[in-house]
């Protein structure tokens, strides 16, 4: 949310009591990480929360790990998680096959970022109303496209927008 702590905590609360009733209603177990995605994004929403709150109480070292926790969520989950994901509930076709090639470049980008992510720090400050995370190794022209890639196209299936996702 990046806006503030306030912002970052009511979304994250807001998310993962969306994700819980979405797991509530799962009808097989393929289908549970994909109800789980608001779940880890209310996680990743919270963990922003306090890295605000770090600011204001000059918390150096919380800041440090919970910055490489959102980083983590941001960097490495989401390219490898949601094409995986939609890759369990779709059923078979064409478009499975294409999530296959997504999940792969999904755990490409995934391992590429978390070795930078170990090897090198990321930083977070407070830039007016807003965090600046500042992890120069994300914006390389093959990750960020291989990233765009296996989290947007891999969200355009088919199944993934049927009336039962809706229901969520």
């Amino acid at each position: 949310m990046c806006f503030s702590a306030s912002a970052s905590f009511i979304a994250g609360a807001s998310l993962s009591g969306i994700g819980v009733t979405a797991l509530t209603n799962v009808e097989t177990k393929t289908e549970r990480p994909f109800a789980m995605i608001p779940l880890l994004f209310g996680i990743q929403q919270m963990s922003e929360g306090v890295i605000w709150l770090t600011f204001r109480y000059e918390a150096p070292l919380l800041n440090a790990v919970m910055t490489h926790v959102y980083s983590f969520f941001s960097h490495v989950l989401w390219p490898v998680y949601v094409p995986l994901a939609v890759l369990l509930i779709e059923p078979p076709g064409w478009r499975r096959q294409a999530l296959l090639v997504l999940v792969a470049a999904g755990a490409a980008v995934g391992a590429y970022l978390l070795y930078f992510l170990i090897a090198l720090p990321i930083v977070s400050r407070p830039v007016g109303q807003h965090i600046e995370y500042v992890s120069p190794h994300f914006f390389a022209a093959a990750a960020i496209t291989l990233y765009l890639m296996s989290t947007t196209f891999s969200s355009g299936s088919r199944r993934a927008g049927s009336t039962r996702a809706r229901c969520w």
